[in-house]
């Protein structure tokens, strides 16, 4: 399946879930995020890393990435 597919197919799924099933996803989502562990000195370093490249202009943020793709 393309993304635009599966982005539709997830959508209709989303729309028939019940106020109470949507906030237990909600309490799902929150909880996988809570979940995650701490980042390690290597990830902190690479993130540091990125960071320096975007304010250099040398890499873009994803947001923005996907934004000109759109």
């Amino acid at each position: 399946m393309n993304e635009v597919t599966e982005r539709e197919r997830l959508m209709t799924n989303i729309q028939l879930l019940t106020e109470r099933d949507m906030a237990a996803v909600a309490a799902l989502v929150d909880a996988l995020f809570d979940d995650e562990p701490p980042l390690s000195s290597d990830e902190l370093r690479q993130l540091a890393e990125a960071e320096e490249d975007i304010a250099a202009g040398d890499l873009s943020p994803w947001e923005e990435a996907k934004a000109r793709l759109l």
